[in-house]
Protein backbone atom coordinates (compact mmCIF):
# COMPACT_ATOMS: atom_id res chain seq x y z
CA UNK A 1 0.00 0.00 0.00
CA UNK A 2 2.78 2.55 0.71
CA UNK A 3 4.06 2.11 -2.88
CA UNK A 4 0.59 2.88 -4.23
CA UNK A 5 0.29 5.99 -2.06
CA UNK A 6 3.73 7.16 -3.14
CA UNK A 7 2.93 6.57 -6.84
CA UNK A 8 -0.38 8.43 -6.54
CA UNK A 9 1.36 11.39 -4.88
CA UNK A 10 3.94 11.44 -7.70
CA UNK A 11 1.21 11.38 -10.37
CA UNK A 12 -0.82 14.15 -8.76
CA UNK A 13 2.25 16.31 -8.21
CA UNK A 14 3.44 15.93 -11.80
CA UNK A 15 0.02 16.84 -13.20
CA UNK A 16 -0.13 19.89 -10.92
CA UNK A 17 3.38 21.06 -11.89
CA UNK A 18 2.95 20.54 -15.64
CA UNK A 19 -0.74 20.63 -16.63
CA UNK A 20 0.00 21.52 -20.27
CA UNK A 21 2.74 20.81 -22.82
CA UNK A 22 5.40 23.52 -23.00
CA UNK A 23 5.52 23.19 -26.81
CA UNK A 24 1.93 23.05 -28.00
CA UNK A 25 -0.25 23.86 -25.00
CA UNK A 26 -2.16 20.56 -25.11
CA UNK A 27 -2.92 19.03 -21.73
CA UNK A 28 -0.63 16.40 -20.24
CA UNK A 29 -1.70 13.05 -18.85
CA UNK A 30 -0.03 10.12 -17.08
CA UNK A 31 0.58 7.21 -19.47
CA UNK A 32 1.43 3.70 -18.25
CA UNK A 33 3.87 1.70 -20.36
CA UNK A 34 4.33 -2.07 -20.65
CA UNK A 35 7.51 -2.05 -18.55
CA UNK A 36 5.59 -0.69 -15.55
CA UNK A 37 6.81 2.88 -15.89
CA UNK A 38 4.45 5.85 -15.89
CA UNK A 39 5.27 8.97 -17.89
CA UNK A 40 3.63 12.37 -17.94
CA UNK A 41 3.12 12.97 -21.66
CA UNK A 42 1.60 15.55 -23.95
CA UNK A 43 -1.70 14.11 -25.19
CA UNK A 44 -0.84 15.16 -28.74
CA UNK A 45 1.88 12.46 -28.81
CA UNK A 46 -0.83 9.81 -29.01
CA UNK A 47 -2.38 11.40 -32.10
CA UNK A 48 -1.13 10.12 -35.45
CA UNK A 49 0.47 12.89 -37.53
CA UNK A 50 1.82 12.78 -41.04
CA UNK A 51 5.64 12.86 -41.18
CA UNK A 52 5.63 16.01 -43.30
CA UNK A 53 3.60 17.87 -40.69
CA UNK A 54 6.04 16.85 -37.94
CA UNK A 55 9.02 18.00 -40.01
CA UNK A 56 7.48 21.32 -41.02
CA UNK A 57 6.43 22.14 -37.46
CA UNK A 58 9.96 21.35 -36.17
CA UNK A 59 8.42 19.55 -33.17
CA UNK A 60 11.27 17.06 -33.15
CA UNK A 61 13.74 19.85 -32.30
CA UNK A 62 11.90 21.18 -29.27
CA UNK A 63 10.19 18.07 -27.95
CA UNK A 64 6.77 17.75 -26.38
CA UNK A 65 6.46 17.24 -22.65
CA UNK A 66 7.42 13.68 -21.70
CA UNK A 67 8.67 13.12 -18.16
CA UNK A 68 9.21 9.93 -16.17
CA UNK A 69 7.02 9.90 -13.05
CA UNK A 70 7.20 6.30 -11.80
CA UNK A 71 10.10 4.04 -12.72
CA UNK A 72 9.56 0.44 -13.85
CA UNK A 73 8.97 -1.95 -10.92
CA UNK A 74 12.35 -3.82 -10.98
CA UNK A 75 14.31 -0.54 -10.97
CA UNK A 76 12.34 0.84 -8.01
CA UNK A 77 12.84 -2.30 -5.90
CA UNK A 78 16.61 -2.28 -6.46
CA UNK A 79 16.93 1.32 -5.31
Amino acid sequence: MPDQTWALEQLEGAERETPVCRVCGERTAPVAHDDGSVWLECTSLAEPKPALRRVLSLEFLVGHTRRLIVEPQPARRAA
